[in-house]
């Protein structure tokens, strides 16, 4: 197989090379726009409008302009090795060549664009990166640059032409004529100063009025450009079909087995099949960097080469390749694909078969339980798709108290989140008081291999009692078993023990470059018991630990699988941003939620449990 390069692996000189052509493909944008607003010698000027004529001159101006604009724009896909920003910058050079010929014989710029076309094609192998699925967030920063675009360009040019205008004198009043033009076409009062004392037109007159002109094709080329960008993601950007779906389903049933296995089938992940659709590997893509959900949903013997694939369509795109949540049984297979491992927290799973209440190991889950039970309160398997007690409004009330009491948001990437028709096809423990008010609810998702079920969704009314969770969990537990499923997962407890790099990855005769060597993982293991302690404030990293820890788990460790050292941060910031339906601002700024009065459910018949 064949494997592709990482833009961080290829040799620095060519790296550099490759940066450095694409700030001056930048540079030559901006040498666009300032080269069209200078003035040119008369005997230039003389020559292209006896061959060409004013119009062509003029409207190669305006076309000089827009052209810098798209070169800035592309200057960024050069940085990161697409192959086609490669293209189109070449294209857009080879044009703005002729349009210096045609707006002055400027032929100075045109040699530099010719060294710079001949520099593209020297360095054209290393342009191999495919384009990224488009984004929003994309084509609303494109949207701002083009408007900044126009309103520095006129500014620039009505200063730079303020003797030909009328009320031009600062930098404030050149951009507020420039401003004026934009938001108030057709009923601009911006006239050059000639006009006023003269009825016959002059070249300065021409060349005033022109600038004007050039502002509004300025801003519709570039406004354009930005719109086109800000559409793009939702005209292009596609979605693994219903048939896919499907077969990542059977291939769950076949080979899924861990606690967040299932969430392949959220509607955020794309999926990596191998040829012959044995394997998947289910992803998101988030800052450049291809977060895969876990490791490949194939058969054990597959997974190297799927790993290996993944790897290889990430460098293709310029992807940062992470696993999040893999377990120890494929680290070997992680680490010949060149990828470090880091254990990130263990993954709780109850073993059904030996669960009980009784033994001194559980008293404080069974104290819990017979303290709720005398309340009055009572958990029922309930089936929101009949709805018997019209349980889904004051369910999703509890969802609501619950979240607003959070400090972060909804996670997508490797938890579910509430959506009224998804819980109803899941089953779900519902804790009742005796007035029938819905204190806590739980939703399970399938382990598929593993024989049982795992939490999903796990919300309580900020008022409930205190242990109406370990009653909840107590009886989802019991009922498992009494149906006859094996496994209760209790999903990951995160930095339970910090981030730690493993032992197997750091063997005497281990292969340099695979893992950090023992000395650096002191430092990296003190930074992120920082990190946990500081954001328990917030997470509660430590609570969820020993609550998981009163039903007596398994500790299954879990691993996240990166491409060195220095990619870390970009990595963690992913998975932050993965997981979470807000933003970084919306995230500081939210505040809790008032608690409005829980309504009581009218009496109904019992679902059975």
């Amino acid at each position: 197989m064949d494997t592709a390069i990482f833009a961080s692996q290829m040799p620095l000189k060519r790296r550099l090379e490759v940066r450095l052509i694409a700030v001056l493909v930048a540079l030559m944008g901006f040498v666009n726009v300032a080269s069209v607003i200078a003035a040119h010698t008369a005997e230039r000027s003389r020559i292209v409008h006896a061959i060409f004529g004013m119009e062509v001159v003029h409207g190669s101006r305006i076309l000089t302009v827009v052209a810098g604009f798209y070169l800035i724009m592309l200057a960024r896909g050069l940085w990161r090795h697409k192959r086609v920003a490669w293209t189109l910058s070449f294209a857009t050079l080879g044009v703005s060549f002729g349009l210096h010929l045609i707006k002055g014989l400027d032929y100075e710029e045109s040699l530099v664009i010719l060294s710079l076309m001949l520099g593209l094609v020297l360095l054209r192998p290393f342009f191999h990166a495919e384009s990224d699925p488009p984004s929003v967030w994309y084509g609303v920063a494109t949207v701002i640059a083009a408007v900044l675009f126009t309103a520095v360009y006129g500014t620039y040019g009505f200063w730079f032409f303020r003797t030909r205008f009328v009320g031009i004198h600062t930098p404030v009043q050149a951009l507020q004529a420039t401003l004026a033009l934009f938001f108030q076409y057709g009923d601009v009062k911006v006239h050059p100063i000639h006009a006023m004392y003269s009825r016959h037109l002059t070249w300065q007159m021409i060349r005033a009025w022109w600038f004007i002109n050039s502002i509004y094709a300025v801003s519709v080329g570039s406004l354009s450009y930005g719109l086109m960008m800000l559409l793009r993601p939702l005209l292009v950007r596609g979605k693994p079909s219903v048939a896919d779906r499907e077969v990542v389903r059977g291939l769950l049933i076949r080979h899924g087995r861990t606690t967040i296995a299932h969430f392949a089938l959220l509607p955020d992940k794309a999926y990596c099949f191998n040829a012959d659709r044995s394997g998947v590997i289910a992803y998101k893509v988030v800052a450049g960097v291809a977060l895969a959900l876990g490791d490949p949903i194939a058969p054990p013997e597959a997974v190297p080469a799927l790993v290996l694939q993944f790897c290889n369509l990430c460098a293709r795109n310029d992807w940062l390749p992470a696993f999040y949540q893999v377990v120890p049984d494929y680290l070997p297979a992680y680490h010949a694909a060149d990828l470090r491992t880091l254990k990130i927290g263990e993954d709780a799973v109850v073993r059904l078969d030996s669960f009980s209440l009784e033994g001194s190991r559980m008293k404080k889950v069974r104290n819990a339980v017979a303290a709720i039970e005398r309340r009055g309160v009572r958990a029922v398997r309930y089936d929101l798709a009949r709805d018997p007690l019209n349980l889904l409004p004051h369910i999703q009330e509890v969802s609501d108290l619950w979240l607003g009491e959070q400090k972060g948001s909804e996670k997508t990437f490797s938890l579910g989140y509430w959506d009224p028709s998804v819980a109803a096809q899941q089953p779900m423990m519902v804790a009742l008081d005796d007035q029938n008010r819905v204190l806590a609810f739980e939703t399970l998702v399938p382990m598929y291999r593993a024989d049982g079920w795992a939490t999903d969704l796990m919300r309580r009314r900020p008022d409930a009692p205190n242990g109406v969770m370990e009653y909840l969990f107590a009886r989802e537990a019991l009922a498992l078993k009494e149906e006859g499923w094996k496994a209760y997962g209790l999903g990951l407890s995160p930095l339970s023990t910090g981030l730690q790099v493993p032992d197997s990855e750091c063997p005497e005769n281990e292969t340099e470059g695979l893992a950090p060597k023992p000395e650096s993982r002191a430092p990296l293991d003190a930074a992120i018991n920082v990190l946990y302690h500081h954001f328990n404030h917030f997470y509660r990293f430590t609570g969820l630990h020993a609550f998981k820890e009163k039903f007596g788990p398994e500790w299954e460790p879990r691993y996240l699988a990166y491409p060195g050292g220095q990619h870390l941060p970009r990595v963690v910031l992913a998975i932050v941003r993965a997981n979470s339906s807000q933003s970084l601002f919306q995230f500081l700024w939210k505040k809790r939620a008032t608690r409005p009065d829980a309504p009581r459910i009218p009496e109904g018949p019992e679902t059975h449990q």
